[in-house]
């Protein structure tokens, strides 16, 4: 997988900053013919919005009922938005330049309509040359700036100030049209292969992140234009175009950082799904911290305002980077889907998150040009609704930002199941097939899977409390492999899962996480042995704690240790072979329990019948794993992890014995470190 952005989302973040500039443009025109500011994005917005839906709905006819029934409803809100805009406002709230103000607003977005259709009509008749491009995009840019100069004239309204703007803009229009070929952006019929990322999980909550994630970025994005231009309507003219190229290089410093940020080091080391969720907590927190920043202006807005970006970057990078790891798992589910088909879905959620920014947006606008008291307010007063604007809009991309972390942490595509889909796409290529890898991968990010977010709560409460270093990580040769633990009452199964750095199940007794065993299995064993506690006091603890401890222990996704007939512990056993073989650890701790509690701080004996994982992986892999001795030694602060000890068959029934034997020496060569030092 490339981690360089493509020409599409180039094209796409270019086209983000074409879209504010001419926004920007549009309100320039309204103040500078004496017209709320305001009017000037609500045209420009639904000019854009009802042309985009439109091409959609027509390129897009194969679409199943319901939605056919849903973009006809959007139309016709686009449509009626519009007409208000364009029509129906200019009678109700009159000002002197209206008529010429419209007609210079229209003007660029007919332009670039116009130049669309020929570039497009000369493609597809062969004709599209070198000189015949240019002279399309040269000819629609003087034509559009020629009849703008002849209505300022017209108009007596000192605004040629405008031209130089316009041509920048429509400048960037061809730019844009040469670069990324948007005069060929449409949305054809889509192979049958389009539909599978609807049946997939982590592909469905992909889709919940990219589209409620881009709305907060264009949601924010405007309530801070229109926030600047509220502040700046005295010169809005000249001061906006400072601030525009200032955000727009702001922007991009930030986007380059934190792309060369999260890509050398940050999605190494946490994984493309948690850097999501970063970005996500950090741009809520900066809303929250800040939340009164509005009022304060000045410092306190910029810090949000750097914060927040940074966090929507984060976020927007991420997103970018997690795309094609969602092909390899609707590649899971059918091989012949490829990149054109993830593209496709590509442009599908880029159109979807600009139509629910723009429709938001369409709202806003509409309800602050059709407040009477703002038509009629003087400019202090006019200014002074600024803090209040901003402030109460902000509260919008702040919704959608919530619910980009309710997809991203449900979201089961971890950096875990990303090593492990990466590792079978591998062996696949090299003709190693792993039936119980791809069926656990199925199983957790095809199908609808219940991710266990308790271990990640659980570390992150503990990691600070009870630090702990790691060594003799040269010693871990082979994964999976079996990390063979001390117990020491609960301080060595919590050190081990809380920091030892491998994908790991543990064992656990299968009456700790059965919610209808673990009630009774507490008490007997621990809270029945409390005598200084009332027994309808113990009773009542058990109660309460035995579902929390239920929910903390499968959050590891444990292997349950079953006792009595052999059936059960052959059940432990298969669940453990098809652990390794799905590419997971296991954790074990072989302790006797008998012992393991005394006074004395000696590694108690191992019980033997853990070792016979080994002689079972070999004989359904023909692979020998390798048992790693691990110490978790409290006074040190420390996990210290011994040479391995790796099973080899050709000892037969001899080896369980020579495997036990020798990681207990291992595991108490590792405890006399703490006597040494």
């Amino acid at each position: 997988m490339t981690h360089k952005a493509s020409l599409v989302d180039k094209g796409r973040l270019f086209g983000k900053v074409v879209y504010i500039f001419f926004c920007f443009y549009s309100m320039a025109v309204a103040q500078r013919f004496e017209m709320n500011i305001v009017y000037g994005a609500a045209l420009f917005i639904s000019l854009s919005a009802s042309a985009r839906m439109l091409k959609f709905t027509l390129q897009t006819t194969y679409d199943t009922r319901w939605l056919k029934i849903f973009k006809l409803g959007l139309i016709v809100f686009f449509i009626l938005s519009t007409a208000y805009v364009f029509i129906l406002y200019p009678f109700l709230y009159t000002y002197s330049h209206t008529i010429f103000s419209i007609f210079i607003i229209v003007l660029p977005f007919l332009a670039q309509v116009t130049q669309t259709m020929v570039l497009r009509v000369l493609m597809n008749a062969g004709k599209m040359t070198n000189r015949t491009f240019i002279l399309t995009l040269s000819g629609s840019a003087l034509l559009c700036i020629g009849i703008t100069s002849m209505l300022i004239w017209l108009s007596g309204v000192d605004a040629f100030l405008l031209i130089s703007p316009l041509a920048v803009g429509m400048g960037l229009v061809a730019f844009r049209q040469w670069t990324y070929k948007e005069y060929a952006s449409e949305y054809p019929r889509p192979d049958t292969h389009l539909n599978d990322f609807s049946q997939i999980a982590s592909a469905r909550l992909y889709d919940g992140m990219v589209v409620t994630s881009g709305v907060a970025l264009n949601v924010f994005t405007f309530t801070y234009v229109l926030y600047m231009m509220l502040i700046h309507k005295r010169s809005f003219s000249l001061d906006v175009f400072v601030i525009f190229t200032l955000m727009t290089l702001v922007c991009s410093i930030i986007f380059l950082g934190t792309y060369r940020f999260a890509q050398r080091s940050l999605i190494k080391k946490i994984g493309t799904n948690a850097a999501f969720v970063l970005g996500t907590g950090i741009a809520i927190f900066a809303v929250y911290v800040f939340r009164d920043s509005w009022w304060g202006g000045g410092l306190a807005i910029s810090v949000q305002s750097l914060l927040l970006l940074f966090g929507l970057m984060l976020q927007m990078i991420a997103a970018m980077d997690l795309r094609e790891d969602i092909l390899l798992v609707v590649r899971l589910q059918n091989k012949n889907v490829n990149a054109t088909a993830l593209m496709q879905r590509t442009q599908r959620l880029e159109h979807w998150t600009k139509t629910i920014s723009e429709g938001i947006c369409l709202i806003v606008l509409s309800l602050l040009i059709s407040d009477p008291l703002i038509y009629s307010m003087d400019f202090d007063s006019y200014i002074s609704l600024a803090p209040k604007v901003g402030s109460s809009l902000i509260v919008v991309p702040t919704a959608f930002l919530i619910a980009s972390f309710v997809y991203s942490i449900r979201q089961p595509l971890t950096k875990k199941y990303d090593r492990k889909l990466k590792a079978y796409v591998r062996n696949k290529e090299v003709g190693k097939d792993n039936p119980v890898m791809e069926k656990r991968l199925k199983s957790v990010l095809i199908k609808k899977y219940k991710k266990r977010v308790g271990v990640h709560v659980i570390r992150m409460l503990l990691k600070p409390v009870m630090y702990h270093t790691v060594t003799g990580r040269e010693n871990v040769h082979e994964l999976p492999g079996i990390f063979v633990f001390n117990h020491r009452e609960v301080y060595g199964p919590i050190a081990a899962v809380v920091f030892l750095p491998y994908d790991m199940r543990p064992w656990i007794l299968d009456k700790m996480i059965d919610k209808q065993q673990i009630t009774a299995h507490m008490y007997e064993g621990t809270f029945s042995h409390l005598r200084w506690l009332p027994v309808f006091l113990r009773k009542a603890l058990t109660n309460i704690l035995s579902p929390l401890v239920v929910w903390a222990l499968s959050s590891f996704e444990p292997i349950p240790v079953y006792r009595g007939t052999a059936r059960n512990v052959l059940k432990t056993f298969e669940l453990s072979v098809e652990c390794l073989q799905s590419g997971d650890s296991i954790l074990l701790f072989p302790e006797n329990p008998e012992d393991r509690y005394t006074d004395s701080e000696q590694i108690s004996n191992f019980y033997r019948g853990f070792a016979n994982l080994g002689r079972l992986y070999y004989k359904r892999t023909k692979d020998c794993v390798t048992f790693y001795p691990v110490y978790a030694s409290r006074r040190g602060r420390e996990l210290r992890i011994g040479e391995g000890v790796k099973y080899n068959p050709a000892n037969g029934r001899r080896e369980e014995g020579r495997i036990v034997e020798a990681l207990q020496l291992r595991m108490r060569a590792l405890q006399s470190l703490d006597e040494e030092s």
